[in-house]
């Protein structure tokens, strides 16, 4: 049976195939790789607001199609970071 982890692994690599991510986004999700993966979220349609992390269906640019949450083993804080903006082209 597959853990959390590797399900939410699972997931952004499907992303990473369905949108076109700029080279900055793929850095930064390298980055998260030894982090612990809370949360994936993504949308076709509307955005996550990068100010506030809430859902919203209007598109504008402050907002974006993924929002990854996770923890950072040594520290325990929690962040979000937001890729894919929704005014970006999606394929």
């Amino acid at each position: 049976m597959k853990s959390t982890q590797e399900k939410h692994w699972e997931v952004i690599e499907h992303l990473k195939e369905k949108y076109r991510l700029s080279k900055n986004e793929l850095k930064i999700i390298e980055k998260i790789k030894e982090k612990t993966i809370l949360c994936v979220s993504f949308t076709t349609d509307g955005g996550f607001n990068c100010e506030s992390g809430e859902f919203y269906m209007e598109e504008d640019e402050s907002s974006f199609k993924i929002k990854i949450k996770y923890e950072e083993k040594a520290s325990s804080n929690i962040n979000e970071i937001y890729l894919m903006p929704s005014t970006a082209s999606v394929f």
